[in-house]
Order: structure tokens, then sequence, then C-alpha cells
């Protein structure tokens, strides 16, 4: 996650201190640093809070720190199975689809 130190060190922050307002080690936060360790999505989304960006910035799944409909679109990312985000745009549209016709069998 060297997104998460940048995002840090840009803000002039320590491990110690981020580490500190996420509720977590300073041995945890470097882990995530140094990509051994990947964040919950409780931290993930306070680092959100705390740096002014977008979970899927701090994620590197996109370049804007911001955008409109980041949040949706953030917790579609993050509650998707592993590899979702591999998928091209058309097997995403196709799998959506799937859910769709699922979803209206349910509710019929």
């Amino acid at each position: 996650m060297n997104r998460i130190k940048e995002l840090r060190k840009g803000k002039g922050m320590k491990q110690t201190d981020l580490a500190r307002q996420l509720g977590v080690t300073q041995g945890a936060l470097s882990g995530w640093e140094n990509e051994n360790y990947e964040p919950d999505i409780k931290a993930l989304k306070k680092m959100s809070e705390i740096f002014g960006v977008s979970v899927d910035f701090i994620l590197c799944l996109t370049d804007e720190p911001a955008s409109e409909g980041a949040a949706d679109e953030t917790l579609v990312a993050l509650s998707a199975p592993k590899g979702y985000d591999r998928l091209t745009e058309d097997e995403r549209r196709e799998i959506e689809e799937i859910i769709a016709i699922y979803n209206k069998r349910r509710d019929s």
C-alpha cells in the first residue's frame, strides 16, 4: 500500500501518529505500507476520512483522490469477490446481469 505511505508523509505524519488515530499498532501500519498485509474495511474508511480521499484512491484503484459516487463504488469494490478487480468492464456487466436475474427470481 504505497499510497498509504504517500498520504501519511504528505500530511507530515509519523507512522505512530497515524497508527494511533486508526487504533492499530505501528507494526500493522508498517505492514500495510510495505504491502505485507492489507488494512480492513474499518481502517480504510478511517484513512479515507483522515486524508480526505476515496478508499479506491487509497487502494490504488484510481488516480483520482475523490470523485462523485465514490462511496457507492467503494462499497461495491470492497464487497466484491476476490479477482473482481481484474475483470473487464464487459465481464463485470455480464456478472451484474446474472445477479439481476437471480434477484428478479427471488423477488417473484
